[in-house]
């Protein structure tokens, strides 16, 4: 925000002639403030059509993050049953193994 704040300002204040460089004459002729102004509004045209791009763009990005999560939820929760059932079926046959050779 701070960098379309700061462009746009150098575009304002080159359109109303506060440059010091520029003649107060040159900054009055209706022709050159037309111009100036419809460079103004282009440059602004310009800069909405980026901002939307980039949104568009950030928008698809963030879309296909979240079906990357969830894709990898999916799977960790796959391998985490896996991981569960192991260690239970683990667990009993040492436990029934253990209690027979006690016995």
């Amino acid at each position: 925000m701070g960098k379309l704040y700061l462009y746009f300002f150098k575009v304002s204040s080159d359109v109303t002639g506060s440059d010091p460089n520029t003649s107060s004459a040159a900054a009055a002729a209706t022709g050159q403030k037309s111009d100036s102004a419809a460079h103004l509004l282009a440059s602004i045209r310009d800069l909405v059509a980026t901002k939307l791009h980039c949104d568009a763009q950030l928008r698809r990005e963030a879309a296909e993050n979240e079906r990357l999560v969830r894709e990898w939820t999916t799977a960790a929760k796959v391998v985490d049953r896996i991981c569960f059932v192991t260690h239970c079926v683990v667990l009993i046959a040492g436990s029934a193994i253990f209690l027979t050779l006690l016995f």
